[in-house]
């Protein structure tokens, strides 16, 4: 029988985290050894702060017999100092040869043994940092968000941007629509996604119309508009994000007209205050990490990308595509 022993070392600057898909420890407050600074010796925790940890070992099954005992011992040990959270844990398997990891780049998801860790740094019972890391030490770092009645994907769930390229040749939002309605066997393999679609102005007497579809895994919902339109999408607070940006959309556009350059600055103000609700976010541990605009006419579609935070403005790329009139 060999034991696999696995150590996360976490900063609590960028907090990040790990569970176990196969096995996950009833609920329970997590004894953690807290240390002046954490002794780490060839990658994890020394030998001493091991021993002075309390040992966390009351698994359960996830999968496949949800809240069954635990197939193998799983032993997890916390030690934290005032910068780093170590966690540290050893998995017992007797057939070690067919432990399975593969080497790939980071954040890349694999059919592999993994060990997982979540935080739920916000303690709502509804958000969490992830980090996980697999046989090989590759690791993915996820942040979570609970959605209603979540279901289970399948292991290899279809590419969201595949959604993209079946709505490619479509004849507008009305035809874009339809085919989402009744997609949803499609759907049903794909993991939760906003898309925008535009449709510009046709003939004279037209509107250009724009709308979103919002898929979180079990429901679907359209939402179209013929004018000036903020869809908003945040994974923590969304009632109060959505309620404090669409109140600056709604006092910018009465206000003046609405072109591009209108927009990028709406997409780089503060407004209401620099914060986790302005429009360019700022807040502990993340904040806006980009702004793409994109101006589509008859004749032509433009974006232009920038990389970084919309209020510092630098470093702005376009690219352009024809379209067929």
């Amino acid at each position: 029988m060999q034991r696999l022993r696995l150590a996360l070392s976490l900063s609590l600057l960028a907090l990040g985290v790990a569970p176990t898909y196969a096995q996950t420890s009833a609920p329970s407050a997590t004894p953690t050894v807290k240390v002046a600074r954490a002794r780490v010796v060839s990658g994890t925790v020394s030998a001493e702060d091991w021993a002075n940890a309390e040992p966390l070992t009351a698994f359960v099954q996830r999968e496949p017999s949800e809240g069954a005992p635990a197939t193998f011992a799983t032993e997890v040990r916390v030690v934290a100092d005032p910068s780093t959270l170590h966690v540290v844990v050893r998995a017992t398997d007797p057939e070690p040869d067919k432990i399975v990891g593969y080497l790939t780049r980071r954040d890349v998801d694999s059919q592999s043994d993994w060990i997982h860790v979540f935080i739920d740094s916000y303690h709502d019972r509804r958000t969490a940092y992830q980090f996980a890391v697999n046989a090989a030490g590759v690791t993915v770092c996820v942040l979570n968000a609970a959605e209603g009645n979540p279901r289970r994907l399948p292991a290899q769930p279809r590419s969201r941007g595949l959604i993209v390229r079946d709505l490619a040749c479509v004849g507008g939002l009305d035809e874009a629509r339809q085919w989402l309605e009744e997609a949803r066997e499609v759907l049903d393999w794909t993991r939760a996604f906003h898309l925008v679609a535009a449709e510009p102005v046709r003939h004279e007497g037209s509107h250009a119309r724009v709308a979103r579809f919002r898929w979180d895994g079990q429901e679907a919902d359209w939402e179209a508009s013929d004018g000036p339109a903020l869809f908003v999408s945040s994974l923590l607070q969304p009632a109060q994000v959505e309620e404090a940006r669409r109140g600056r959309w709604r006092a910018r556009t009465q206000t003046a007209p609405l072109d591009a350059t209108a927009l990028a600055a709406f997409l780089a103000s503060h407004e209401p205050a620099r914060g986790p609700l302005s429009v360019c976010m700022h807040r502990d541990g993340a904040g806006t990490v980009s702004r793409t605009l994109v101006e589509v006419t008859p004749g032509a579609a433009v974006m232009r990308y920038l990389p970084g935070p919309p209020c510092e403005g630098k470093g702005e790329v376009e690219a352009r595509l024809r379209l067929r009139t």
